[in-house]
């Protein structure tokens, strides 16, 4: 089965070149063409993320320091680019606030929170997406709704 990662979301910077039937697209091994805010140098931005019901400011300076020596996670159903990397969301958010996604049976934030705080702070985000051999796109038992 084959894979690829699409854009997942609001993105603000852009994702590559208008009219690239490939723009916004990665390979699963890593690679992209034109990551969030390539070109330029960003201001820093801030947003909010509910964490245990309280509002936790983060800021894309966080998320870029949180991933300093560290190795990014195995992507299970989103990642998000920062500096060229794949990452799982809720590492990110993990790994910037210090906080879990959940602690024993507590859910402290799930994927969507941790990627609409990451599309709001400018990065990319996407989704995985399979295929079969005749190029039929599969949908896991746990997407498919009824």
């Amino acid at each position: 089965m084959n894979a690829i990662w699409l854009i997942y979301g609001y993105h603000q910077s852009g994702n590559g070149i208008p009219g690239d039937p490939n723009a916004g697209r990665i390979n699963h091994a890593g690679s992209d063409t034109a990551g969030p805010m390539a070109g330029s140098l960003p201001m820093a931005r801030s947003t909010t993320i509910t964490i245990n019901g309280s509002h936790v400011q983060i800021s894309d300076e966080q998320i870029f320091l949180a991933t300093r020596d560290q190795t990014p996670g195995t992507p299970q159903t989103y990642v998000v680019l920062v500096n060229n990397v794949l990452w799982p969301p809720t590492q990110l958010i993990r790994s910037a606030t210090g906080v879990p996604a959940s602690s024993g049976e507590t859910t402290n934030y799930n994927s969507h929170a941790a990627l609409k705080a990451l599309n709001e702070l400018g990065f990319a985000t996407f989704e995985r997406v399979e295929y079969d051999a005749r190029g039929a796109v599969v949908v896991r038992e746990s997407r498919k709704r009824s």
